[in-house]
């Protein structure tokens, strides 16, 4: 499954860890973060994959950027509510989890790089970062996995070893 080459790390608007794959409805909007693009969507149909860039929509905006390990960085911010308005946002990185055919996951320079990216883009727009909660990684194929047959979440700190993923293991046993 081509989704187990890929990680995703993401936190919230307050630094907390988002261990979903991002994937935001915004009015008639869907914007979702797969492989190392995000997909945006109107009514379910395709409008565009971005891998860098500003874009500004009815309610939403998207940040992204190209960083290391083949990933995106991205700030995604979206509003909802007419009279009440409250903003949402998630930060992440989605990118190749191998290096020299090792899985890796996501390196601590790679969240290192993003955080620095995060801080220079909303100091332009007079905004401080949050404070980022210890990163976690996850396979994008396992996050699939365990919500689509019900199999425990694989995750690990930023740094550490990943777990064999489950399409890994589904090969080994055929």
């Amino acid at each position: 499954m081509a989704l187990s080459n890929w990680f995703i790390v993401a936190w919230d608007k307050d630094g907390n860890n988002y261990l979903e794959m991002p994937k935001v409805k915004v009015k008639d909007f869907t914007i979702e973060v797969y492989k190392n693009y995000i997909c945006l969507y109107k009514r379910n149909k395709w409008l565009m994959d971005i891998y860098s860039g500003e874009i500004e929509g009815s309610n939403f905006s998207i940040e992204a950027k190209r960083g290391k390990q083949n990933s995106i960085y991205a700030i995604i911010t979206w509003f909802t509510g007419t009279k009440n308005i409250k903003m949402h946002r998630l930060y992440v990185i989605a990118g190749y989890t191998f290096v020299d055919d090792e899985d890796v996951g996501c390196l601590l320079s790679t969240v290192e790089d993003f955080k620095q990216w995060v801080e220079e883009t909303l100091k332009k727009d007079f905004q401080e970062p949050p404070i980022f909660k210890d990163a976690i990684s996850q396979n994008q194929g396992d996050v699939f996995f365990s919500k689509e047959l019900g199999l425990p979440r694989q995750y690990q700190k930023v740094g550490e070893k990943p777990p064999k993923a489950y399409f890994e293991m589904i090969l080994e046993n055929m």
